[in-house]
Protein backbone atom coordinates (compact mmCIF):
# COMPACT_ATOMS: atom_id res chain seq x y z
CA UNK A 1 0.00 0.00 0.00
CA UNK A 2 0.99 3.47 -0.98
CA UNK A 3 1.89 5.90 2.34
CA UNK A 4 -0.05 9.13 1.19
CA UNK A 5 1.59 10.82 3.69
CA UNK A 6 5.07 10.90 2.24
CA UNK A 7 2.99 11.53 -1.76
CA UNK A 8 4.23 15.10 -1.57
CA UNK A 9 7.31 14.95 -0.76
CA UNK A 10 8.60 12.97 -3.86
CA UNK A 11 5.68 14.54 -6.11
CA UNK A 12 6.88 17.90 -5.24
CA UNK A 13 9.66 18.51 -7.94
CA UNK A 14 7.15 16.99 -10.48
CA UNK A 15 4.94 19.37 -9.42
CA UNK A 16 7.00 22.18 -9.00
CA UNK A 17 10.04 22.18 -11.36
CA UNK A 18 7.98 22.64 -14.93
CA UNK A 19 6.45 25.83 -13.07
CA UNK A 20 10.43 27.25 -12.36
CA UNK A 21 11.37 26.07 -16.17
CA UNK A 22 8.07 28.34 -17.70
CA UNK A 23 9.34 31.01 -15.34
CA UNK A 24 12.90 30.75 -16.75
CA UNK A 25 11.68 30.55 -20.43
CA UNK A 26 9.22 33.60 -20.02
CA UNK A 27 12.55 35.64 -18.57
CA UNK A 28 14.65 34.51 -21.81
CA UNK A 29 11.73 35.45 -23.78
CA UNK A 30 10.93 38.75 -22.47
CA UNK A 31 14.13 40.16 -21.58
CA UNK A 32 15.46 39.19 -25.16
CA UNK A 33 12.53 40.64 -27.11
CA UNK A 34 13.42 44.03 -24.76
CA UNK A 35 16.77 43.45 -25.59
CA UNK A 36 18.36 43.29 -22.37
CA UNK A 37 22.50 42.69 -22.41
CA UNK A 38 22.99 39.25 -22.43
CA UNK A 39 24.81 39.66 -19.53
CA UNK A 40 22.36 40.48 -17.29
CA UNK A 41 19.70 37.57 -18.99
CA UNK A 42 22.03 35.19 -17.93
CA UNK A 43 22.55 36.12 -14.95
CA UNK A 44 18.43 36.22 -14.24
CA UNK A 45 18.76 32.86 -15.33
CA UNK A 46 21.15 31.23 -13.14
CA UNK A 47 19.57 33.38 -10.23
CA UNK A 48 16.49 32.10 -10.48
CA UNK A 49 17.87 28.43 -10.72
CA UNK A 50 18.24 27.61 -7.13
CA UNK A 51 13.75 28.24 -7.37
CA UNK A 52 13.94 24.29 -9.10
CA UNK A 53 15.11 22.99 -5.10
CA UNK A 54 12.32 24.95 -3.31
CA UNK A 55 9.75 22.65 -3.27
CA UNK A 56 12.17 20.15 -1.11
CA UNK A 57 14.79 22.77 0.01
CA UNK A 58 12.55 25.80 0.71
CA UNK A 59 15.25 28.03 1.46
CA UNK A 60 16.87 27.79 -2.28
CA UNK A 61 13.80 30.09 -2.82
CA UNK A 62 14.96 33.31 -0.27
CA UNK A 63 18.42 32.53 -1.73
CA UNK A 64 17.12 33.39 -5.37
CA UNK A 65 15.31 36.23 -4.42
CA UNK A 66 17.88 37.44 -2.85
CA UNK A 67 19.82 37.36 -5.35
CA UNK A 68 17.61 38.51 -8.25
CA UNK A 69 16.39 41.52 -5.79
CA UNK A 70 19.84 42.93 -4.64
CA UNK A 71 21.79 41.64 -7.27
CA UNK A 72 21.65 44.07 -10.11
CA UNK A 73 23.14 47.42 -10.64
CA UNK A 74 21.22 50.65 -9.37
CA UNK A 75 22.73 52.26 -12.59
CA UNK A 76 22.10 49.39 -14.70
CA UNK A 77 18.72 50.39 -17.74
CA UNK A 78 17.87 46.19 -17.08
CA UNK A 79 17.08 47.00 -13.88
CA UNK A 80 13.70 49.02 -14.67
CA UNK A 81 13.18 46.26 -17.45
CA UNK A 82 13.31 43.65 -14.74
CA UNK A 83 10.84 45.62 -12.87
CA UNK A 84 8.16 46.02 -15.71
CA UNK A 85 9.01 42.51 -16.40
CA UNK A 86 7.72 41.44 -13.33
CA UNK A 87 10.43 39.19 -12.96
CA UNK A 88 10.75 39.38 -8.89
CA UNK A 89 7.21 39.25 -8.46
CA UNK A 90 7.59 35.76 -10.56
CA UNK A 91 10.04 35.03 -8.68
CA UNK A 92 8.45 35.43 -5.45
CA UNK A 93 5.39 33.50 -6.36
CA UNK A 94 7.47 30.68 -8.14
CA UNK A 95 9.59 30.06 -4.53
CA UNK A 96 5.82 30.56 -2.73
CA UNK A 97 4.57 28.04 -4.73
CA UNK A 98 7.44 25.70 -3.97
CA UNK A 99 7.53 26.38 -0.19
CA UNK A 100 3.77 25.58 0.03
CA UNK A 101 4.23 22.11 -1.87
CA UNK A 102 6.78 21.58 0.54
CA UNK A 103 5.17 22.24 3.66
CA UNK A 104 1.63 21.67 3.08
CA UNK A 105 0.42 18.71 4.94
CA UNK A 106 3.45 18.07 6.97
CA UNK A 107 3.42 17.55 10.38
CA UNK A 108 4.30 21.17 12.53
CA UNK A 109 2.78 23.34 9.48
CA UNK A 110 1.27 26.37 11.16
CA UNK A 111 2.71 29.56 9.28
CA UNK A 112 0.38 32.07 10.90
CA UNK A 113 1.08 31.25 14.08
CA UNK A 114 1.95 34.02 16.49
CA UNK A 115 1.64 37.79 17.41
CA UNK A 116 4.53 38.83 15.01
CA UNK A 117 2.83 36.53 12.12
CA UNK A 118 -0.72 38.11 12.73
CA UNK A 119 0.74 41.68 12.61
CA UNK A 120 2.86 41.26 9.82
CA UNK A 121 -0.36 39.95 7.40
CA UNK A 122 -2.66 42.94 9.12
CA UNK A 123 -0.07 45.68 7.88
CA UNK A 124 0.12 43.23 4.62
CA UNK A 125 -3.71 43.41 4.25
CA UNK A 126 -3.99 47.09 5.44
CA UNK A 127 -1.59 48.24 2.31
CA UNK A 128 -3.65 45.95 -0.44
CA UNK A 129 -7.12 47.64 1.12
CA UNK A 130 -5.37 50.83 0.71
CA UNK A 131 -4.43 50.30 -2.82
CA UNK A 132 -7.70 49.12 -3.63
CA UNK A 133 -9.68 52.21 -2.34
CA UNK A 134 -6.85 53.92 -4.25
CA UNK A 135 -7.93 52.23 -7.66
CA UNK A 136 -11.26 52.85 -6.83
CA UNK A 137 -10.61 56.66 -6.82
CA UNK A 138 -8.47 56.50 -10.32
CA UNK A 139 -5.35 56.23 -9.03
CA UNK A 140 -3.17 54.00 -11.34
CA UNK A 141 -1.45 50.59 -10.69
CA UNK A 142 2.41 51.13 -9.28
CA UNK A 143 3.36 54.68 -11.80
CA UNK A 144 6.74 54.15 -10.31
CA UNK A 145 8.16 50.61 -10.79
CA UNK A 146 11.05 51.18 -8.12
CA UNK A 147 7.90 51.62 -5.41
CA UNK A 148 5.69 49.34 -7.06
CA UNK A 149 3.03 48.10 -4.56
CA UNK A 150 3.65 44.40 -5.96
CA UNK A 151 6.75 44.73 -3.61
CA UNK A 152 4.57 44.05 -0.34
CA UNK A 153 3.47 40.76 -2.15
CA UNK A 154 6.87 40.03 -2.47
CA UNK A 155 7.61 40.73 1.24
CA UNK A 156 4.66 38.71 2.62
CA UNK A 157 5.63 35.96 0.22
CA UNK A 158 9.07 35.94 1.58
CA UNK A 159 8.06 37.03 4.97
CA UNK A 160 5.88 33.54 5.26
CA UNK A 161 9.14 31.56 3.78
CA UNK A 162 11.45 32.66 5.72
CA UNK A 163 8.91 32.61 9.07
CA UNK A 164 8.82 28.70 8.26
CA UNK A 165 12.27 27.30 7.48
CA UNK A 166 14.87 29.95 8.65
CA UNK A 167 14.92 27.78 11.53
CA UNK A 168 18.92 26.11 12.12
CA UNK A 169 22.11 27.29 11.74
CA UNK A 170 23.23 25.24 8.23
CA UNK A 171 19.55 27.77 6.97
CA UNK A 172 21.28 30.68 9.00
CA UNK A 173 23.92 29.78 7.76
CA UNK A 174 23.08 30.04 3.87
CA UNK A 175 20.80 32.86 3.92
CA UNK A 176 23.45 35.23 5.44
CA UNK A 177 26.05 33.98 2.80
CA UNK A 178 23.35 34.74 0.70
CA UNK A 179 23.02 38.27 1.57
CA UNK A 180 26.34 39.26 2.01
CA UNK A 181 27.78 37.69 -1.03
CA UNK A 182 24.55 39.65 -2.73
CA UNK A 183 25.74 42.81 -1.31
CA UNK A 184 29.38 42.43 -1.41
CA UNK A 185 28.55 41.30 -5.33
CA UNK A 186 26.43 44.49 -6.20
CA UNK A 187 28.80 46.99 -4.88
CA UNK A 188 31.96 45.45 -6.95
CA UNK A 189 29.93 45.74 -10.33
CA UNK A 190 28.98 49.22 -9.50
CA UNK A 191 32.38 50.12 -8.59
CA UNK A 192 33.69 52.86 -6.53
CA UNK A 193 32.06 55.74 -8.68
CA UNK A 194 29.09 53.46 -9.14
CA UNK A 195 28.70 53.58 -4.94
CA UNK A 196 29.72 56.81 -4.50
CA UNK A 197 26.38 58.81 -3.35
CA UNK A 198 24.42 55.18 -4.04
CA UNK A 199 21.70 54.87 -1.02
CA UNK A 200 20.61 51.74 -1.66
CA UNK A 201 23.82 49.72 -2.06
CA UNK A 202 24.46 51.85 1.43
CA UNK A 203 21.40 50.29 3.02
CA UNK A 204 22.97 47.15 1.94
CA UNK A 205 25.93 47.15 3.31
CA UNK A 206 25.08 48.73 6.66
CA UNK A 207 22.48 45.76 7.21
CA UNK A 208 24.62 43.42 5.93
CA UNK A 209 27.45 44.11 8.21
CA UNK A 210 25.63 42.41 11.39
CA UNK A 211 24.45 39.91 8.92
CA UNK A 212 28.09 38.58 8.00
CA UNK A 213 28.26 38.91 12.03
CA UNK A 214 25.41 36.36 12.44
CA UNK A 215 26.65 33.65 9.72
CA UNK A 216 29.65 33.96 11.68
CA UNK A 217 28.66 33.10 14.80
CA UNK A 218 26.21 30.37 13.23
CA UNK A 219 28.71 28.47 11.28
CA UNK A 220 30.00 25.49 12.57
CA UNK A 221 33.19 25.50 10.46
CA UNK A 222 35.69 27.62 11.19
CA UNK A 223 36.24 28.54 7.65
CA UNK A 224 33.27 29.68 6.75
CA UNK A 225 33.16 31.35 10.25
CA UNK A 226 36.45 33.21 9.13
CA UNK A 227 35.27 34.60 5.79
CA UNK A 228 32.30 35.53 7.48
CA UNK A 229 34.35 37.72 9.84
CA UNK A 230 36.50 38.49 7.10
CA UNK A 231 33.71 40.23 4.89
CA UNK A 232 32.72 42.68 7.96
CA UNK A 233 35.78 44.98 7.72
CA UNK A 234 35.47 45.17 4.02
CA UNK A 235 31.54 46.24 3.65
CA UNK A 236 32.18 49.08 5.89
CA UNK A 237 35.00 50.08 4.26
CA UNK A 238 32.33 49.87 1.26
CA UNK A 239 30.14 51.74 3.76
CA UNK A 240 32.66 54.54 4.16
CA UNK A 241 33.18 54.81 -0.10
CA UNK A 242 29.37 55.10 -0.14
CA UNK A 243 29.41 58.66 2.05
CA UNK A 244 25.95 58.13 2.21
CA UNK A 245 24.46 60.04 5.60
CA UNK A 246 21.53 57.87 6.00
CA UNK A 247 24.32 54.69 6.34
CA UNK A 248 26.27 56.51 8.79
CA UNK A 249 23.70 57.41 10.75
CA UNK A 250 21.95 54.14 10.63
CA UNK A 251 26.05 52.40 11.69
CA UNK A 252 25.86 54.72 14.28
CA UNK A 253 22.53 53.63 15.94
CA UNK A 254 23.94 49.90 15.41
CA UNK A 255 27.06 50.76 17.12
CA UNK A 256 24.67 52.32 19.99
CA UNK A 257 22.64 49.77 19.92
CA UNK A 258 26.07 47.38 20.41
CA UNK A 259 27.17 49.28 23.05
CA UNK A 260 24.10 48.55 24.77
CA UNK A 261 24.24 44.75 24.18
CA UNK A 262 28.11 44.65 25.34
CA UNK A 263 27.12 46.41 28.81
CA UNK A 264 25.04 43.71 29.07
CA UNK A 265 27.12 40.77 28.67
CA UNK A 266 30.81 41.69 28.13
CA UNK A 267 32.92 42.75 31.11
CA UNK A 268 35.12 45.80 31.17
CA UNK A 269 38.03 44.94 29.32
CA UNK A 270 35.92 43.70 26.36
CA UNK A 271 34.03 46.83 26.66
CA UNK A 272 37.49 49.03 26.93
CA UNK A 273 38.47 47.01 23.74
CA UNK A 274 35.22 47.95 22.02
CA UNK A 275 35.47 51.61 22.48
CA UNK A 276 39.54 51.58 21.22
CA UNK A 277 38.40 50.22 18.24
CA UNK A 278 35.42 52.83 17.84
CA UNK A 279 37.81 55.80 18.78
CA UNK A 280 40.46 54.13 15.53
CA UNK A 281 37.37 53.54 13.32
CA UNK A 282 36.25 57.20 14.26
CA UNK A 283 39.92 58.75 13.33
CA UNK A 284 39.82 57.06 9.74
CA UNK A 285 36.62 58.28 8.97
CA UNK A 286 37.22 60.44 5.67
CA UNK A 287 37.02 63.94 5.94
CA UNK A 288 34.80 64.16 3.08
CA UNK A 289 32.15 61.99 5.05
CA UNK A 290 32.20 64.52 7.66
CA UNK A 291 32.03 67.42 5.18
CA UNK A 292 28.63 66.01 4.56
CA UNK A 293 27.31 66.41 7.69
CA UNK A 294 28.76 69.90 8.10
CA UNK A 295 27.17 71.23 5.38
CA UNK A 296 23.98 71.20 7.57
CA UNK A 297 24.90 73.90 10.11
CA UNK A 298 27.44 75.64 7.79
CA UNK A 299 25.77 76.19 4.26
CA UNK A 300 29.07 77.92 3.45
CA UNK A 301 31.31 75.03 3.47
CA UNK A 302 32.84 74.78 -0.31
CA UNK A 303 33.78 70.83 -0.32
CA UNK A 304 33.28 68.88 -3.48
CA UNK A 305 29.11 68.18 -2.60
CA UNK A 306 28.44 71.27 -0.64
CA UNK A 307 25.86 72.18 -3.00
CA UNK A 308 24.33 68.94 -3.34
CA UNK A 309 24.63 68.32 0.79
CA UNK A 310 23.08 71.40 0.97
CA UNK A 311 20.22 71.20 -1.35
CA UNK A 312 18.97 67.73 -0.73
CA UNK A 313 18.51 68.13 3.28
CA UNK A 314 16.26 71.15 2.67
CA UNK A 315 14.63 68.93 0.01
CA UNK A 316 14.06 66.33 2.33
CA UNK A 317 12.21 69.01 4.93
CA UNK A 318 9.83 69.68 1.40
CA UNK A 319 9.35 65.99 0.83
CA UNK A 320 8.08 65.59 4.62
CA UNK A 321 6.02 68.34 5.20
CA UNK A 322 4.35 67.23 2.11
CA UNK A 323 3.62 63.63 3.70
CA UNK A 324 2.56 65.23 6.55
CA UNK A 325 -0.06 66.88 4.28
CA UNK A 326 -1.24 64.11 2.44
CA UNK A 327 -1.41 61.83 5.72
CA UNK A 328 -3.56 64.77 7.59
CA UNK A 329 -6.10 65.15 4.34
CA UNK A 330 -6.34 61.19 3.71
CA UNK A 331 -5.73 59.70 7.43
CA UNK A 332 -7.22 56.44 7.02
CA UNK A 333 -6.39 55.00 3.64
CA UNK A 334 -3.41 57.36 2.75
CA UNK A 335 -3.30 58.63 -1.26
CA UNK A 336 -2.45 54.50 -2.10
CA UNK A 337 0.71 52.98 -1.91
CA UNK A 338 3.55 53.90 -4.51
CA UNK A 339 1.65 57.13 -4.97
CA UNK A 340 3.86 59.67 -2.93
CA UNK A 341 5.65 60.72 -6.00
CA UNK A 342 2.37 61.05 -8.15
CA UNK A 343 0.58 63.03 -5.83
CA UNK A 344 3.65 65.45 -4.54
CA UNK A 345 3.62 67.82 -7.41
CA UNK A 346 -0.22 68.17 -6.39
CA UNK A 347 0.63 69.27 -2.59
CA UNK A 348 4.17 70.79 -4.05
CA UNK A 349 3.29 72.47 -7.17
CA UNK A 350 6.12 72.50 -9.42
CA UNK A 351 7.95 69.24 -7.37
CA UNK A 352 9.68 66.36 -9.21
CA UNK A 353 8.47 63.29 -8.45
CA UNK A 354 10.29 61.52 -5.92
CA UNK A 355 9.77 59.24 -3.10
CA UNK A 356 9.19 60.80 0.55
CA UNK A 357 12.97 59.69 1.93
CA UNK A 358 11.53 58.44 4.80
CA UNK A 359 9.85 55.06 5.47
CA UNK A 360 7.68 56.45 8.17
CA UNK A 361 6.34 59.47 6.07
CA UNK A 362 5.91 57.58 3.19
CA UNK A 363 3.48 54.97 4.96
CA UNK A 364 1.91 57.79 6.81
CA UNK A 365 1.62 59.28 3.46
CA UNK A 366 0.16 56.16 1.65
CA UNK A 367 -1.41 53.97 4.04
CA UNK A 368 -2.52 56.95 6.16
CA UNK A 369 -1.61 56.72 10.02
CA UNK A 370 -3.34 52.76 10.12
CA UNK A 371 -0.38 51.81 7.70
CA UNK A 372 2.18 53.48 9.48
CA UNK A 373 1.07 52.55 12.97
CA UNK A 374 1.20 49.05 12.14
CA UNK A 375 4.74 49.36 10.03
CA UNK A 376 5.95 50.01 13.40
CA UNK A 377 4.34 47.70 15.44
CA UNK A 378 5.70 45.33 13.13
CA UNK A 379 9.48 46.58 13.81
CA UNK A 380 9.26 47.22 17.05
CA UNK A 381 7.60 44.21 17.94
CA UNK A 382 10.34 42.39 16.05
CA UNK A 383 13.20 44.38 18.02
CA UNK A 384 11.36 43.44 21.52
CA UNK A 385 11.38 39.77 20.50
CA UNK A 386 15.12 39.74 19.49
CA UNK A 387 15.88 40.99 22.41
CA UNK A 388 13.82 38.10 24.66
CA UNK A 389 15.95 35.98 22.51
CA UNK A 390 19.19 37.08 23.56
CA UNK A 391 18.19 37.11 26.83
CA UNK A 392 16.73 34.00 27.02
CA UNK A 393 17.53 31.21 23.95
CA UNK A 394 18.68 27.75 24.91
CA UNK A 395 22.09 28.38 22.83
CA UNK A 396 24.45 30.50 23.07
CA UNK A 397 24.64 30.73 18.81
CA UNK A 398 20.98 31.65 19.05
CA UNK A 399 21.14 34.39 21.42
CA UNK A 400 24.05 35.75 19.34
CA UNK A 401 21.99 35.88 16.13
CA UNK A 402 19.57 37.87 17.73
CA UNK A 403 22.02 40.60 19.02
CA UNK A 404 22.67 40.41 15.22
CA UNK A 405 19.55 40.83 13.84
CA UNK A 406 18.71 43.33 16.30
CA UNK A 407 21.55 45.84 15.04
CA UNK A 408 20.39 45.09 11.75
CA UNK A 409 16.84 46.34 12.51
CA UNK A 410 18.12 49.02 14.10
CA UNK A 411 20.25 50.33 11.41
CA UNK A 412 17.39 49.76 9.19
CA UNK A 413 14.81 51.60 11.38
CA UNK A 414 17.38 54.71 11.50
CA UNK A 415 18.12 54.80 8.61
CA UNK A 416 14.75 54.94 7.08
CA UNK A 417 14.23 58.17 9.00
CA UNK A 418 15.79 59.85 5.77
CA UNK A 419 15.39 56.91 3.08
CA UNK A 420 12.42 55.32 1.72
CA UNK A 421 13.04 51.79 2.33
CA UNK A 422 9.40 51.07 3.57
CA UNK A 423 9.12 48.33 0.79
CA UNK A 424 12.39 46.80 1.35
CA UNK A 425 11.84 42.92 1.00
CA UNK A 426 15.27 42.05 2.53
CA UNK A 427 13.86 43.17 5.78
CA UNK A 428 10.72 41.52 5.88
CA UNK A 429 12.85 38.78 5.13
CA UNK A 430 14.82 39.39 8.10
CA UNK A 431 11.36 39.78 10.18
CA UNK A 432 10.13 36.80 9.21
CA UNK A 433 13.82 34.98 9.95
CA UNK A 434 13.24 36.86 13.87
CA UNK A 435 9.93 34.46 13.91
CA UNK A 436 11.68 31.64 12.80
CA UNK A 437 14.39 32.10 14.98
CA UNK A 438 11.36 33.04 18.06
CA UNK A 439 9.99 29.80 17.39
CA UNK A 440 12.85 27.74 17.33
CA UNK A 441 14.52 29.55 20.51
CA UNK A 442 11.12 28.49 22.45
CA UNK A 443 10.91 24.76 21.30
CA UNK A 444 11.13 21.87 23.88
CA UNK A 445 14.32 20.69 22.38
CA UNK A 446 15.73 23.78 21.02
CA UNK A 447 19.26 22.76 21.26
CA UNK A 448 18.05 19.86 18.40
CA UNK A 449 16.11 22.39 16.37
CA UNK A 450 18.91 24.55 16.46
CA UNK A 451 21.50 22.28 15.48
Amino acid sequence: MIDRSRLPGWMAPVIHVPLVLAFIAYVVIASHAHAAAPGWIIFWCLAALPLALASVFPIAGLVSCVLLTYGMSSHARELDLMLSLRILDGAAAVAFAGWLVARIGRPGFAPFRGTLVRTALLMFAWVAVCLVVARMHGAPWGPFPRHDPSGFAQAAALFLIAADVVTTRRDAVILAAAIVATTLGRAAVQGFEGIHLESYVATLLVIGAPVAALGAFAATRRPVAWTFVASVPVLLGLLLATRNRAAAVAAVAALAMLAWQARRTLGRRTLAAIAVVLLVGAMVVPSSYVDRFRALWNPASTHATAGLDVSTAGERLDLWSAGRDMAVQQPVFGVGPGNYPMFLPIYRAGADPLAAHSNYIQMAAETGFVGVVLYLALFTGTLVALGCIARSAATDWQRRAASMLQLAFVAYLAGGIFNSRHDFVLAYILAGWTVALQRSAASPDSTAVAA
